[in-house]
């Protein structure tokens, strides 16, 4: 049986009950449609979940990788912005098939390392992977991870001298990668950049009109810290001709319009799409039970 209760502790016992039984070092499972999956259980907070629960991640995280494999069709180009092991990246993968493209992002030396061996073990020859911090400006930048915190976590929002550790990092704007890749049409984006959201699709700049759906994770404390909010973010992306929508692992798919502002000073997922209301209505009807991992009974440590 999986150990469910385990994601309703406090952060505190999180941690206390990852550091007794979590052991060290790489291990593997299978997601999806086979695909798979090495990750470090240890420094990863998805990973601590794989293993005691058999599922990566919980509430609306859950909600946004159903809705991440849905809108995927064959042929698509999608960007995944904050890789981390390559999770998304490796269901993209498989769902845009031969005559579609992944573009991958992740900056940090050692989850880009996992994410060039999940990509090699998966024999994938539709992604391409970026050691690079997607950004509005070019550049370098100080990558950390906040003491007490875990490899998925690592974050442009943060002082150095309050990092547990961290590297500097190369920054680039999409839209220049873009231009050199000769990249001209985009269907599905997903953003975790822990805070920096607004950052990395002002990057976009006019590739953003070439975006059919954007799913993100909103880091509002992150943002500020980095001299964003989440009320910039919003405009930038209705300007644009997106509407936007509350992935809530409760109520669905919710209108932003609708929702208290106080709702939404709190880490939430958001889709930003362009599609029409009965499209997105059978896009509701399908969001059923999460079932992207396999049951998680069999562990092998690398």
């Amino acid at each position: 049986m999986k150990p469910k209760f385990i994601t309703r502790l406090p952060n505190i016992a999180i941690s206390f009950v990852h550091k007794l039984l979590i052991p060290e070092g790489l291990m593997m499972t299978t997601i999806d449609k086979g695909q798979l999956y090495l990750f470090d259980p240890k420094t990863s907070a998805q990973g601590f979940l794989l293993c005691t629960t058999g599922k990566y991640g919980a509430g609306s995280e859950l909600m946004a990788q159903q809705l991440f494999s849905l809108i995927i069709r064959e042929g698509d180009v999608v960007v995944d912005v904050g890789a981390h092991f390559g999770f998304y990246t490796l269901i993209a993968a498989v769902r845009v098939g031969p005559k579609g493209f992944v573009f991958s992002f992740k900056p940090s030396s050692f989850n880009f390392r996992v994410l060039k061996l999940n990509i090699l073990l998966n024999k994938l020859k539709n992604v391409r992977i970026f050691k690079v911090a997607l950004s509005d400006k070019g550049g370098r930048a100080c990558l950390g991870i906040p003491k007490g915190r875990m490899s998925g976590e690592d974050t442009l929002a943060i002082e150095p001298t309050q990092a547990e550790r961290g590297e500097y990092v190369k920054m680039k704007r999409f839209d220049e990668i873009a231009r050199q890749l000769s990249i001209n049409k985009i269907d599905v984006v997903k953003v975790d950049v822990e805070g920096a959201e607004y950052l990395v699709l002002k990057g976009f700049d006019r590739y953003l009109d070439k975006c059919k759906h954007i799913i993100l994770e909103v880091h509002p404390e992150k943002m500020i810290k980095l001299r964003s909010n989440p009320r910039s973010l919003y405009q930038l992306l209705e300007e644009r001709g997106f509407s936007l929508y509350l992935l809530d692992s409760k109520h669905g798919i919710m209108p932003m319009k609708f929702l208290k502002p106080e709702i939404l000073k709190l880490r939430h997922h958001l889709l930003a799409t362009r599609s029409l209301r009965r499209e997105l209505n059978k896009i509701k009807f399908r969001l059923i039970e999460y079932s992207l991992t396999s049951p998680y009974s069999l562990k092998q440590k690398m």
